[in-house]
């Protein structure tokens, strides 16, 4: 006789057999089972989830966590990020926290009005840059004037901000002119790894 026929036929194997069997039908159970599909088809049809799957999709398929989460090229040496103590717990964090978030809901509002964003941004970002900035003073400077605590200097400051928003908002370079420029090319010098050894 095996160790597995001893242990069916033990008396400890048909009371867990007999426990296993009732908890499939308690009320307890179902009711659970029944609660976690309802927060699940609520989840899923949220504007959070839908918000969340948003921004999952924006890290994964960021240039930066392509870099980090790449898999590694035969002739150079590489460290993988995600068994280090420092890096590795925040991509921990973030596969846990936008991994769930990213099953629920495709379609949304919010991913609607995220997608304009996105193409507002890539078409002109230093203009939708300077629409933000200039709302953002002219709220800022209404809201202190009705409080009444106005100072000159914080006038002239919000000013100058007003003047840097709307002198941004008349340019309409877009992502990619701003990214092949010399800005863009210096910066990808800086954060780009090395060309691996001959």
């Amino acid at each position: 006789m095996s160790e597995s026929n001893l242990l069916q036929g033990s008396a400890l194997y048909a009371v867990w057999a007999r426990l296993r069997w009732a908890a499939g039908y308690a009320r307890l159970i179902r009711l659970g089972r029944a609660i976690g599909a309802i927060g699940s088809s609520a989840t899923e049809h949220s504007r959070l989830g839908s918000v969340g799957r948003a921004l999952s999709r924006w890290i994964r398929g960021s240039w930066l966590y392509r870099w980090l989460t790449s898999e590694p090229d035969p002739d150079v040496v590489v460290i993988d990020l995600r068994e280090t103590w420092t890096v590795g717990p925040l991509i921990a964090v973030l596969e846990w926290i936008f991994g769930p978030i990213e099953r629920f809901g495709a379609d949304s509002g919010v991913r609607t009005l995220t997608a304009h964003v996105v193409d507002q941004f890539r078409g002109a970002p230093i203009r939708l840059f300077g629409q933000v900035v200039t709302i953002t003073v002219v709220v800022t400077l209404v809201l202190t004037l009705a409080i009444g605590e106005m100072t000159t200097s914080g006038l002239g400051v919000q000013l100058c901000a007003l003047a840097i928003g709307l002198l941004a908002t008349r340019i309409d370079t877009s992502w990619e002119q701003l990214r092949d420029g010399a800005l863009g090319r210096a910066l990808k010098a800086v954060f780009e790894p090395p060309e691996p050894p001959e």
